[in-house]
């Protein structure tokens, strides 16, 4: 999670409930909470759509940002993206 003054902070996924909101999920990923929900309908993370909000699955979205920080810029490449939707 990126600070006010621009230095990342570690998140502490422990004390985070089992689902969290797109907005939760975006806030601590950094990344646009469209794009999250993107992500939701592609089934690219663990989500459930409940009403209009998706709630993302806390661990598999920790698992997902885990494999793109790792994949670094072969992330863009979609033939090394494994599928993460398998337990």
């Amino acid at each position: 999670m990126n600070s006010t003054d621009g230095t990342t902070t570690a998140i502490d996924w422990s004390t985070m409930p089992e689902w969290i909101t797109s907005s939760e999920a975006a806030v601590v990923s950094g990344y646009d909470v469209q794009w999250i929900r993107r992500l939701a309908r592609a089934g690219k993370i663990g989500a459930e759509r409940k009403g209009r909000d998706w709630w993302i699955d806390r661990d598999k979205f920790q698992a997902y940002l885990a494999t793109m920080t790792e994949l670094g810029t072969r992330r863009h490449d979609q033939r090394g993206i494994p599928d993460l939707t398998t337990d």
